[in-house]
């Protein structure tokens, strides 16, 4: 038998806080709100309901991680960052 306990509001979060705090530690802003993202668009998990369905949310995170989105947000951003240092050093060479 599986039993399934309630926590108070600000358990969860205080919960979500930590959870918030930790991805955007390991992988910032923009990828965390990626994830969160894609917890709703694949697994119906909104933000609020992450601490009372954490496994869920574990089981949408590594299948986001796996599933390529990650790599492919990563070459476009190292792209991007690629053309901002080729910009700043032609700027640097200017002045």
């Amino acid at each position: 038998m599986i039993i399934i306990a309630t926590l108070p509001r600000e358990q969860e979060d205080e919960i979500f806080q930590i959870i918030d705090k930790v991805l955007k530690h390991v992988f910032g802003k923009e990828a965390t709100e990626f994830i969160y993202d894609y917890s709703e668009q694949y697994y119906s998990l909104p933000r609020s309901a992450l601490s009372e369905r954490i496994y869920v949310f574990a089981k949408g995170i590594e299948a986001c991680l796996s599933s390529g989105a990650f790599a492919k947000e990563r070459k476009i951003l190292e792209a991007n960052l690629s053309g901002l240092r080729f910009t700043q050093q032609n700027e640097f060479r200017k002045t």
